[in-house]
C-alpha cells in the first residue's frame, strides 16, 4: 500500500510580536498525527503511525550517537 506523507510548515507570532511559535504539521493519508518544531520527531510519529517500529539516533562526525529518540 502507498501512503501518503505530507509536512507543512507553520508559523505563528502574537499580536504584539512578543512571542512566535513555528513547527510543522505531519499528515498521514489525510490524517493529522504529530505537530513539532523538530522534523525528526515527527518522521519517528510517521513510523509509528504505519505501525513500523523503529529508533531514530543521530551520529557526530567521529560516528559517535549523540542523541536518539
Amino acid at each position: 500500500m502507498k501512503h501518503k506523507i505530507v509536512v507543512q510548515d507553520y508559523y505563528q507570532e502574537c499580536g504584539d510580536k512578543c512571542c512566535v511559535e513555528y513547527g510543522h504539521l505531519w499528515f498521514v493519508n489525510g490524517n493529522h498525527i504529530h505537530s513539532s518544531p523538530c522534523r525528526d520527531s515527527g518522521w519517528l510519529a510517521v513510523l509509528n503511525f504505519l505501525e513500523i517500529e523503529a529508533e531514530l539516533t543521530a551520529q557526530n562526525e567521529n560516528g559517535e550517537e549523540v542523541w536518539s529518540l
